[in-house]
């Protein structure tokens, strides 16, 4: 159970989520690799780096998905004292327990996804905020490195671009003069919804 002071520190500002949580969730397609959030490898989203290194220069130790820099075996020097240099404070896999040959995927409507390829993605830590640009800039000119990316905070927002939509108080009722002078919030809280999964359009 998640108590309200740890669902604000996950959720961030005004319901704002971890880009490293959204990237977690949304290539689950809410089966194997999906996690709670309190399973997120993600903590602290404005001091977090997402980074994809090439195939086999960073190895994360048999069985466990995160720790500190110096659990994991960097085949490469450079690698090594970058890390050091920016006192990365901990690894972990974006995606733990992913593995390419399990990129293929089933959709609930029933076709066949292949999904991007999370294997070597991983959130390394750092201890302070001001090190992410420094730190970015050094991976990114590091031939081991495929990308490197602040982690951040997003809202997830679908709203339709109906021009009549907010006449539509069922789906979202606002109490205004467009709806009849309504009750406010008596909907099907439907733009929620949506920021969860829009259906399938054969409906």
């Amino acid at each position: 159970m998640i108590t309200n002071a740890q669902h604000d520190k996950r959720q961030g500002i005004n319901g704002l989520i971890p880009i490293a949580l959204v990237l977690t969730l949304v290539s689950g397609f809410g089966s194997l690799f999906a996690q709670k959030p309190s399973d997120s490898p993600s903590t602290a989203p404005d001091r977090e780096v997402i980074v994809k290194f090439i195939e086999g220069v960073l190895m994360p130790p048999l069985g466990i998905d995160r720790g500190k820099p110096e659990d994991f075996q960097i085949h490469s020097d450079s690698l090594r004292y970058i890390l050091r240099q920016s006192g990365a404070k901990e690894i972990a896999r974006v995606i733990p327990g992913f593995k390419t040959e399990d990129r293929v995927r089933t959709s609930r409507m029933g076709e066949k996804v292949t999904l991007s390829d999370w294997e070597n993605v991983y959130l390394v830590r750092l201890p302070v905020s001001e090190a992410l640009i420094g730190f970015i800039t050094a991976l990114k000119n590091r031939p081991e490195v495929v990308y490197a990316e602040p982690n951040g905070l997003g809202a997830p927002l679908l709203i339709p671009n109906d021009s009549n939509f907010n006449r539509q108080s069922a789906l979202k009722n606002d109490g205004s003069y467009l709806q009849g002078n309504g009750a406010l919030g008596a909907d099907i809280n439907a733009t929620n919804a949506w920021d969860i999964t829009t259906g399938s359009s054969s409906i």
